[in-house]
This record gives structure tokens, sequence and C-alpha cells, in this order.
């Protein structure tokens, strides 16, 4: 089974600083997608800090005879203590924190691993799926049934993170395979591209007659058409 892939970011229409971070690598291995938080420093150094330290770790030990679940958990613990550290030994950027959504191909299986509310999608036949479950405070209460699904809080709330990377405890980091057939795509991305489209907008650019690089460029170009509020991140990955 192939793999084709495109991963880009923008700064989006608004925001003079693009705090989003996407990492591809070339072999096909791990992709990933960070949105930084915690003013302009702080949120450029989370997201790349994040990024940085998780390929990283990725390189070193993919090829260790871990079980995939310990190898990834063990991956974003490792970004973690690397962003309480630089929080300790920068005051200024106490309050950074990302989002972190990674996913790998490893022992032929597919998997994700997640923080915040950056997304995994499988695309199938027409229809998309989001994988990777959203670690906000209005997703959290209407999954314990407490608000409703059209709550008018989204607006005002719904990106009020109940969980990101460069907390002091990660309560959840979760991680799952993913099942992909031959021509399923994937597609990875921040909270920039879904504020801007529904899942179904974004289904109509990951049809076949997009290449990888036209889906990711026509999905950016939608999102700021829309209105660009915010930084977007995209990868989409191609089975064939």
């Amino acid at each position: 089974m192939s793999r084709t892939f495109a991963a880009r970011t923008h700064v989006g229409q608004a925001r003079r600083v693009n705090q989003d971070r996407v990492e591809a690598d070339p072999d096909g291995r791990y992709f990933m997608v960070a949105d930084g938080m915690g003013g302009h420093a702080g949120g450029e150094q989370a997201s790349s800090l994040a990024t940085t330290v998780a390929r990283e770790y990725l390189e070193a030990h993919f090829e260790e005879e871990w079980d995939t679940k310990t190898f990834l958990q063990n991956a974003m613990k490792a970004v973690n203590r690397r962003l309480r550290e630089d929080q300790r030994a920068h005051p200024e950027r106490s309050n950074m924190g990302t989002t972190l959504t990674v996913v790998i191909r490893r022992e032929n299986q597919w998997w994700y691993a997640h923080v915040g509310d950056s997304r995994a999608y499988r695309w199938r036949d027409g229809h998309i799926e989001q994988l990777t479950p959203d670690h906000t405070w209005i997703a959290d209460q209407m999954r314990a049934g407490t608000i409703a699904e059209d709550t008018n809080l989204k607006q005002w709330l719904g990106h009020v993170l109940s969980q990101h990377m460069g907390q002091e405890t990660l309560e959840r980091i979760e991680i799952a395979p993913i099942s992909v057939q031959e021509e399923d795509r994937l597609l990875l991305c921040s909270d920039g591209l879904t504020a801007e489209l529904s899942d179904e907008e974004i289904a109509t650019y990951l049809t076949r007659k997009y290449t990888c690089e036209e889906a990711v460029n026509a999905l950016i170009s939608a999102a700021n058409a829309n209105s660009g509020s915010d930084n977007i991140a995209i990868i989409v990955i191609d089975n064939h």
C-alpha cells in the first residue's frame, strides 16, 4: 500500500503570527498537527517545540520493540515533559500550550495519538468521519449529556480546551488504531479549518478529483474565503 500526502499551514486572514505547525515524515511513517496557545511567543514556541520533540522521539524509537500504544504514550509524555521544562525555564511562557494530533503507520497498522481540539478524519467513499474526540469544555459536557448538542454556548465556549499539551498532568491521551482501506484518505487539521467549514463541506474537497496537494490548497482557500479567522494547518494522506 503506497502513500502520497501534502502538508501546509497558513496564517489565515486575521492573525499576524502563525502558531500552527505541521510535520510529515518523507517516508510516510508519521504525520502531526499542532495548534499553539498562550500569546504570540508562547503559542509559537509550544507548537514548534511539540512537533520537534515528537519528531525526534519517533525517529529515535520507531524501530524499537514496544507495542505501538506504549510507544505513542511515551512519545506524548516526552513532549509534555519538554514543554513543562520550557515553561519553568521561561516564566514568560508559563501559560503556553498546544494541541497535538499524531498519526503513524507502524507494523502495517495506522494509529493516532491525540490531545486537544485539532482533529484526525477518515474519508471513505464520499463520507467523512471524525476519528479524534475534541478535548473542549463544550464537547466534554455534550458527551456527558449535561448540555444539548445544538447549544448556543458553542459560539462562546466552543474552543475552550479542557486538555492540552503543556499541562502539569495529562489526564487523557487518546490513542487508538485506525482502520484504513486502500482508497481511504486521512485528514489532520487544526480548528482553523473546522471552525470555517462543516464536515460535509470538508468532504467535498477530499474526493479523488483532487490530488493531496490540490485538496490541501483548496481547503485553505475555502477556509480563508469564509473568514480565515485563525491559523490553518492541514495534512491530507492518500492511500491508493
